[in-house]
């Protein structure tokens, strides 16, 4: 059986991606709309609607970026609750509630107890902090969800998100990063319907529709 090996240092790219796979089974599990999508200054990772119609910020840290992200990921709440009810006009097919209350999720390979102090202050469930690790199965990325940090809840979960503890000598049978969003016309499938034309102008660059 192949290694597992772990990754301290993705590229952004294939890390988005892997992330991109998982975010469909956490607990409360979000569809991905948009990648690298422009909000108030900066780029979310990945744009996401929730189970309940939500709009779903996605940021993803390398290293020690939790403060910094954790500014950013306020910031598009901001910009998401001013511009959900555009969204939801502008695309239709997604299922946005444009009344719902935006939320985000930050993943970090840690988080400073600073971070973690400040989302205290936040209403429950604004913001969700879950912690990471990188690993490569047979040379490809994935990603292991290890604890999460909500102000509901005032600490790390004690065990980790995923059901599997992995360990270097036997990785999992399906990496992590292979998990299916769902196919077209699928219980599970995720379109828009809607041309590049129609995704123009309001949407701030909505891009890469799934």
């Amino acid at each position: 059986m192949a290694e597992l090996e772990w990754d301290a240092n993705p590229n952004r790219p294939s890390l988005r991606r892997a992330v991109r796979h998982r975010v469909r089974d956490l607990e409360r599990p979000i569809r991905i709309a948009a990648e690298n999508f422009l909000a108030l200054e900066t780029r979310m990772d990945l744009l996401g609607v929730g189970i309940e119609g939500e709009l779903v910020s996605v940021r993803i840290g390398i290293g020690e970026e939790d403060a910094k992200l954790l500014t950013h990921s306020l910031s598009d709440l901001f910009w998401l609750r001013s511009h959900g009810e555009d969204l939801s006009r502008l695309v239709p097919d997604l299922g946005i509630e444009g009344s719902a209350t935006a939320r985000a999720l930050l993943f970090c390979p840690s988080f400073s107890d600073e971070t973690r102090s400040a989302i205290e202050s936040l209403p429950v469930d604004h913001v969700e902090l879950i912690t990471y690790r990188c690993y490569r199965h047979r040379g490809q990325l994935g990603v292991l969800l290890e604890d999460r940090f909500t102000a509901r809840h005032g600490t790390f979960d004690d065990n980790r998100l995923d059901h599997e503890v992995l360990d270097a000598a036997h990785p999992p049978a399906v990496p992590c990063h292979s998990l299916p969003i769902g196919e077209p016309g699928g219980t599970n499938g995720f379109r828009t319907g809607l041309t590049d034309a129609e995704l123009q102008a309001d949407a701030h660059d909505l891009v890469d529709i799934v």
